[in-house]
Formats: C-alpha cells, sequence, structure tokens
C-alpha cells in the first residue's frame, strides 16, 4: 500500500535477532563436570569426612583409655601404701603394748631382785665380813660373785649363796634382753613413723598428714614415758605410773585406728 502524496514513509517492523547460542556441548563445563562425578565426589568426601572422623575417635578413645589405666594404677598404688600405712601404724600400736606389758613385768621382776639381793648381801655378811655393795642391779649382782668365792665358809655354803646369786643373774638377764629388744623396736617403728610413712602419707592422703605427725609424737611422747619408768624399776616403781602409762597408750591406739578408718573411706568412699 503506498502512502499518500505529502506523507513520511513508514519503515516495517524488523522481528528481533535470535540470541546466539553456544555449543551445548560447552555449555557450564563445570556443573556437567560435577553432574557426571557427584557420586565419585561424594564416596570421596565421605571416605575423607570418616577417616578424619575415625583418627578422631581412635585418639580420644586411646586417650580415654590411657587415662583410666592411669586412674587403675594409681589407685593400685594407693591402696598398697595404704595398706602399709595401716601395717605401720598396727606395728606401733603392738610395740606400744609390748613394751608397757615387759615393762610392767620388768617392775615387778626387778623389784622382787633388789629384795632377794638385799637377802643374799645378808647372808653373806654373816660369814664373811665385806663392804656393801651399791649402783645399778647389774652392777650388785657382777660385784657379789667375788664376794661369795672368796668368803671363809664351808663349800657347801659358798655353792648355795652361789646357786642363788647365778639364779638372780640369769632372771635380769632374760628381762633386761626382752627390754633391749623392745626398745630396739620401739626405735625402728619411730624412724617408720616419722620418714616412710610420713612421706607416704604426704603423697597419698596430704590431708592426713598432719594427724599423723601428731600421732608419731605422741608415740615417742609415751615411749620416753615407759622407757623412764623401766630405768626406775629397781626402785619398784608404782603400778599406778603403769597405769597411766598404759591409759596414755589406749588413747593413742584408739586415735590410730580412728585414723587407719579414715584411709579406708577416703579409699572407698562408697
Amino acid at each position: 500500500m503506498s502512502s499518500g502524496p505529502g506523507e513520511p514513509t513508514q519503515a516495517a517492523p524488523r522481528e528481533p535477532a535470535p540470541a546466539v547460542q553456544p555449543p551445548k556441548e560447552a555449555s557450564r563445563p563445570l556443573a556437567q563436570a560435577l553432574a557426571q562425578n557427584m557420586h565419585a565426589v561424594l564416596v570421596g568426601t565421605f571416605t575423607i569426612v570418616a577417616s578424619v572422623l575415625s583418627a578422631f575417635l581412635g585418639y580420644y578413645f586411646a586417650h580415654e583409655d590411657q587415662k583410666r589405666m592411669l586412674a587403675l594404677e594409681y589407685d593400685k598404688l594407693r591402696a598398697e601404701h595404704t595398706l602399709e600405712i595401716s601395717k605401720a601404724l598396727t606395728r606401733a600400736e603392738a610395740s606400744l603394748m609390748a613394751m608397757i606389758v615387759t615393762g610392767r613385768t620388768s617392775s615387778q621382776t626387778y623389784c622382787r631382785l633388789a629384795g632377794d639381793l638385799t637377802a643374799l648381801q645378808a647372808d653373806i655378811a654373816k660369814v664373811h665380813t665385806v663392804p656393801k655393795v651399791y649402783g645399778t642391779l647389774s652392777e650388785m649382782l657382777a660385784a657379789l660373785d667375788p664376794q661369795i668365792q672368796s668368803a671363809p665358809a664351808p663349800d657347801a655354803v659358798r655353792q648355795g649363796l652361789s646357786r642363788r646369786l647365778q639364779a638372780m643373774k640369769s632372771t635380769h638377764d632374760d628381762m633386761d634382753k626382752r627390754i633391749r629388744a623392745d626398745w630396739a623396736t620401739d626405735d625402728e617403728v619411730r624412724r617408720l613413723l616419722d620418714v616412710d610413712t610420713a612421706a607416704t602419707m604426704k603423697v597419698y592422703y596430704r590431708d592426713l598428714s598432719v594427724p599423723l605427725a601428731g600421732l608419731a609424737v605422741e608415740y615417742g611422747g609415751i615411749g620416753l614415758q615407759a622407757r623412764n619408768l623401766i630405768l626406775k624399776n629397781g626402785e619398784c616403781a608404782p603400778q599406778a605410773e603403769w597405769d597411766a602409762v598404759q591409759k596414755r597408750a589406749l588413747a593413742w591406739s584408739q586415735q590410730a585406728f580412728e585414723l587407719t578408718t579414715s584411709l579406708g573411706l577416703a579409699l572407698s568412699p562408697e
């Protein structure tokens, strides 16, 4: 259709040119690669994560097992040393009681020996004029033998006096051996409480180390009191003094028992 005269000619509208499409095989190569290898990627990722998780769990459980084993070993050592502490306290209690029993017995024995010795000296003086012997029982017993041997008396009289003296010497020596054995044990126990047991307590039961130190000091005090009484045996120390020592030792034993019980509770609180 032609335009009229004087009218501008209008150009026909153009259709939009189609967009240039990239080749199909060249579009989104990364996405295509992922799509094609997704299974392998997932398997690889899972394998890596599983390996890391397995290594972590292995380290964690190995560490926990090691801690558990160390705890069990420590508990075993603590139990063994708890037994050592209890045995030391029990041994100390037995040492105190043995020393007191020996002390009481020796007190009675030496008191009787002192009387027998006085009587023997009087009988020797009947047959032989000699100076009176003084000193400890052992010194007096040793000094009487030459007096008897030098007495101007019949053999039967001298032999009778000598037999009495030898019997007293034998009784004295036996009692003296018991006392020395008890004192040696007492010395050993005091060293045990002051050093080995005290060190063990500080390592495994630090809170109870002070009560143990108090028991060790009291143990030494009771032992010293008993020894002083034994040294006075020739003076026939009254039994009331031994009763006081025994009462003190029994109180010590009760405190030691309570401390030992505390060790058991600390070891197994349930």
